[in-house]
């Protein structure tokens, strides 16, 4: 009897220390694979269940940009959880975007562990993930993420690119004063001392390239920001019976109410129309939808013979000629742009690549056009290029190379490989 006893408590000690081995190798990102899947079965035991809990927080905690997966393996591991539990819908918690089951059954451990034990032997490996000494060529040299940059063509025909533009310079035009404040915002204000000055007639046009973004304070107090490589184009002072821009591109606005003069947004084939509220427009030439989200106040929206009132939290939309409305819309997946993060929600390859391309100035190629991969996942769009590409890579579903640029216009190409 004390002979079994000694002999559970050696065996159990050597499980212990094999373990400690393990896990050190995981650390060292050295596994191989029958050692995964021993690392596995170890972490699966009964009398492991605590220090897996542990041991899978931790690599939660050190990992925080990681877990991005794409959205076909969310819903596989979800479905595999799902299926060793005898309940037929248990609750669950989301952990950036990779469901994870509450309920601590060695099974659903033991899948987890396995898919997280892959992940990351996926994410190491210098093919797919993190470049090595001797493959470094899929994201070197990198690109930098965008910011404040922006060309003004005002009205006179003179043309200012903004970001050298120096901060709290006044530039006097007319009867307007054109200012670039410390904060990166263009302020257009009516001068009131030069009333004997004529008004600069013509439209002024705000442009933002690929990687940059802009903030414009218009002649009536609205407020406009463009995302990356977009237009406004508006007067210097709003005269007529109407306020009336152009956007292209993407923008969100804040105006100022003026009830006897609407604010008028002409974007593509759509026209918005507004006494004062808040709203974003995605207008861009290359995407197959346009469309306004209302986030306060209300607007009319009018499309050839449709006309529509929107009310907060709704979204009116255009796609191949479809006129379509949406509501109880999550407004911070709308705005994600302008808070500085790139937000996708089962989101395809190409509009995911799209966005990339606007923000870091790159060319997008792809091996096989056909690629329809789908992407969950919130990161910030101010790290560099080769960050948000190794966590888009390390879902194991894609891959890609970063080359020189032959067109002038672009910092880089990136090629998209299966």
């Amino acid at each position: 009897m004390c002979h079994y006893r000694k002999s559970r408590s050696l065996e159990h000690h050597h499980h212990q220390q094999r373990l400690d081995f393990l896990l050190q190798l995981y650390k060292e990102k050295a596994l191989n694979g029958d050692q995964h899947q021993e690392l596995v079965d170890l972490l699966a035991r009964p009398e492991n269940q605590d220090r897996a809990s542990l041991w899978l927080d931790e690599v939660w905690a050190e990992t925080p940009d990681k877990q991005f997966f794409s959205a076909a393996k969310s819903d596989q591991l979800h479905q595999l959880v799902l299926s060793q539990i005898d309940r037929p819908q248990p609750k669950v918690r989301r952990l950036n975007k990779t469901i994870i089951s509450t309920v601590a059954a060695a099974a659903v451990v033991t899948i987890v562990l396995s898919y997280l034990l892959i992940h990351q032997s996926d994410f190491g490996n210098s093919d797919t993930a993190i470049p090595t000494k001797k493959n470094t060529s899929a994201f070197i040299p990198d690109i930098g993420p965008g910011g404040s940059k922006a060309t003004l063509k005002m009205a006179n025909n003179r043309v200012i690119v903004l970001d050298q533009f120096k901060k709290g310079v006044v530039l006097s035009a007319g009867n307007l004063l054109v200012k670039n404040n410390e904060e990166g915002q263009l302020i257009f204000e009516v001068n009131q001392a030069a009333q004997n000055h004529a008004a600069l007639s013509g439209d002024n046009v705000l442009t933002t390239p690929a990687g940059g973004q802009y903030e414009v304070l218009l002649a009536d107090g609205s407020r406009v920001w463009l995302n990356a490589s977009s237009s406004l184009k508006f007067p210097s002072s709003f005269t007529g019976r109407e306020r009336n821009v152009e956007l292209t591109g993407e923008g969100y606005f804040e105006i100022s109410k003026s009830k006897d003069q609407p604010f008028i947004v002409n974007a593509r084939e759509m026209k918005v129309e507004v006494l004062g509220t808040h709203f974003n427009i995605n207008a861009y030439p290359d995407e197959q939808l346009l469309a306004t989200t209302l986030i306060e106040g209300s607007v009319k929206l009018s499309h050839r013979s449709n006309s529509v009132l929107l009310k907060p939290h709704e979204q009116a939309s255009i796609k191949n000629g479809s006129f379509k409305i949406q509501k109880h819309i999550d407004i911070k997946d709308v705005l994600a742009w302008k808070e500085g993060y790139f937000l996708f929600d089962n989101e395809e390859i190409h509009s995911v690549m799209r966005k990339l391309s606007r923000w870091y100035n790159v060319k997008v190629e792809y091996e096989d056009p056909q690629v329809n991969e789908e992407f969950i996942g919130k990161i910030s769009k101010f790290k560099n290029i080769s960050e948000i590409l190794k966590l888009l890579q390390a879902t194991g579903t894609i891959k890609f190379k970063v080359l020189p640029s032959q067109d002038p216009r672009y910092e880089r190409r990136v090629v998209v490989m299966k």
